[in-house]
C-alpha cells in the first residue's frame, strides 16, 4: 500500500480528525473485534426449495394436464444439480410421438425437450452444482422453434434428434403434470428445484430476464406457480406434503416419497430466489442482463410501465432503480456517471474504473451492495446525504482511487468493506462509517 489519506467524521467520538494509517488500522481492528463478539439470535429458517434424492421423489399436480395441443407455453424453474444421468424437471402428456412434453436435463447437463423419439437440446450445461434459472418456450407446434434460456440467456440449440416430424401436439388427456418425475421414463430428478412457473403464453427474453430473480403475483396467463417457500429448511417436516400453487388457480401439488427430514429429500434453503422478494418494478427501472459495459445498451433491459423491454439507452440517476443482476459483472470506464438507487444483487459485480462516478442522494440507500463493488482507480463522489449500504454477504472492495464527498457508509452484519489494494486509496470529505459488519485491511 502506497498511501491512505482520510478526513472523515466518526459517530464514535463526535470529532472531525485526521488519522494516520496505524491509528486507522487500530480503529478498524477494534470495531471488527468488538462486532465479532456480539451475541446473535439464530432461528429456524423457512424452506425455500425442494431437494430430490433422485430415487423416488416426485410432486404430482393431480388433475392438471398442463398446456396441451400445439398451444404456446413457457416453463420456468430454478434448478441445482450435478447429475450425470438424464433427469426430468417437469413432464406431462403421453409418451407417444408429439403427444409428450418432457423438459429434462440430459446426462451431459444440457437442457432438453423430448416429445417422444424426437428431442432438441441446449448447447450449454447446467449440472455444475450451482443454481440456474432455466426456461423452455414453445412458440408453435414446431420443435425447431423451441427456445431454451439459461440464466436469461438465449441458447443455441442442437439439431432435432429422432428422425420424426418434430411436431408438438401434447395430449390433453395425458398424465398429470409431474415436477421432478418422468412417468414415461420412470426417472427422478436429483438435486433441488425452486420457483416453477407454467405460462400459457410465450414469454419474451426481456420478461424472462426481468422476472427470474424475484417472486411474481397471480396474473393472466400464469397457469401454475410454485414458490416452494414451505416447511423448515432441513428440519422435521412430515406434515408438509402439499406444494402450494401461488397462481390463484388452485393447482396444488402433492409430495410423494420424500423423507422430509435432513438436508436431502426435504424442504431446504437457500433456493434459487430469495423468499419474499417480489417483482414490483417501477417505470424506468433498469436491470442488467449480461456482463459488459455500463454504457452498452445490450447490458440492460428497462421496465416500460407494463413489462420489461430491451433498453434503448443506458441508466443514470434520472431513472428509477438500477439493478446489477446475479452473474453479471458490469464495468464503468467512461468519463462521468451519475447514479442513484443502484442495487448490486448477490452474485452480481459492479466494477468502477472510470475517472468520475457521482452518487446522488435519493430515497433509502443509494448504493446497496448485496454482491460485490470494486473501486478500481475511480473517484466515487458521494453527494451530501447519500448512503452506501453493504449488506450481509456483500463486499465493497477498495483497490485504488478515491471515495469522496459527505455521505455515509453502512456496513451491515455480514457485510465487508475491504481496503484491498496496493495503490493509492484516498478517503476525502466528511464521511460517516457505521460498522456492524467487518472492515478489513489486507
Amino acid at each position: 500500500m502506497q498511501s491512505l489519506n482520510t478526513r472523515w467524521y466518526s459517530r464514535m467520538n463526535k470529532k472531525s480528525c485526521r488519522y494516520n494509517t496505524n491509528a486507522l488500522f487500530a480503529f478498524f481492528f477494534f470495531v471488527t473485534f468488538f462486532s465479532m463478539g456480539m451475541p446473535q439470535h439464530v432461528s429456524a429458517q423457512t424452506g425455500a426449495a425442494l431437494n430430490y434424492d433422485g430415487t423416488n421423489d416426485q410432486v404430482q399436480i393431480t388433475g392438471y394436464q398442463g398446456i396441451s395441443g400445439a398451444n404456446v407455453r413457457t416453463i420456468e424453474a430454478w434448478i441445482n444439480t450435478t447429475t450425470t444421468t438424464q433427469r426430468p424437471i417437469l413432464e406431462y402428456g403421453t409418451p407417444l410421438e408429439g403427444l409428450w412434453f418432457n423438459f429434462n436435463v440430459t446426462a451431459t447437463g444440457r437442457l432438453q425437450l423430448a416429445i417422444s423419439n424426437n428431442n432438441i437440446s441446449s448447447t450449454n450445461a447446467v449440472n455444475d452444482g450451482n443454481w440456474h434459472h432455466v426456461a423452455v418456450v414453445g412458440e408453435n407446434a414446431n420443435l425447431l422453434k423451441i427456445q431454451f434460456y439459461i440464466d436469461g440467456i438465449l441458447e443455441t440449440n442442437s439439431a432435432v434428434a429422432g428422425g420424426g416430424p418434430g411436431l408438438i401436439n401434447t395430449d390433453p388427456a395425458g398424465t398429470d403434470v409431474r415436477i421432478g418425475y418422468s412417468p414415461g421414463l420412470n426417472t427422478f430428478f436429483e438435486g433441488s428445484i425452486d420457483e416453477v412457473k407454467i405460462w400459457s403464453t410465450n414469454r419474451t427474453q426481456a420478461q424472462i430476464q426481468g422476472y427470474r430473480n424475484c417472486e411474481v403475483s397471480a396474473q393472466p396467463n400464469l397457469a401454475a406457480y410454485y414458490t416452494f417457500n414451505q416447511g423448515i429448511a432441513s428440519g422435521n417436516n412430515p406434515a408438509i406434503t402439499s406444494l402450494t400453487d401461488a397462481s390463484g388457480n388452485g393447482r396444488t401439488g402433492t409430495l410423494q416419497n420424500f423423507i422430509l427430514q435432513g438436508s436431502t429429500s426435504n424442504w431446504v434453503a437457500p433456493g434459487g430466489v430469495s423468499s419474499g422478494v417480489t417483482c414490483n418494478p417501477a417505470t424506468n427501472d433498469y436491470m442488467s442482463v449480461a456482463t459488459g459495459s455500463w454504457n452498452a445498451t445490450a447490458t440492460w433491459i428497462r421496465f416500460d410501465g407494463g413489462t420489461w423491454v430491451a433498453a434503448s439507452a443506458t441508466p443514470t440517476s434520472a431513472d428509477e432503480q438500477i439493478t446489477i443482476s446475479r452473474g453479471n459483472n458490469v464495468t464503468f470506464s467512461n468519463t462521468i456517471l451519475n447514479i442513484d438507487q443502484t442495487v448490486v444483487e448477490a452474485g452480481g459485480t459492479l466494477t468502477l474504473t472510470g475517472p468520475n462516478v457521482s452518487l446522488s442522494d435519493g430515497p433509502g440507500a443509494d448504493l446497496t451492495v448485496n454482491g460485490t463493488v470494486n473501486l478500481n482507480g475511480s473517484a466515487l463522489n458521494q453527494n451530501a446525504g447519500s448512503e452506501i449500504s453493504v449488506n450481509s454477504g456483500g463486499s465493497f472492495v477498495f483497490n485504488s482511487g478515491t471515495l469522496n464527498g459527505d455521505g455515509s457508509v453502512a456496513i451491515q452484519s455480514g457485510g465487508t468493506f475491504s481496503f484491498a489494494g496496493t495503490g493509492t486509496m484516498n478517503l476525502a470529505g466528511t464521511k460517516t462509517f457505521n460498522n456492524g459488519g467487518t472492515i478489513a485491511w489486507s
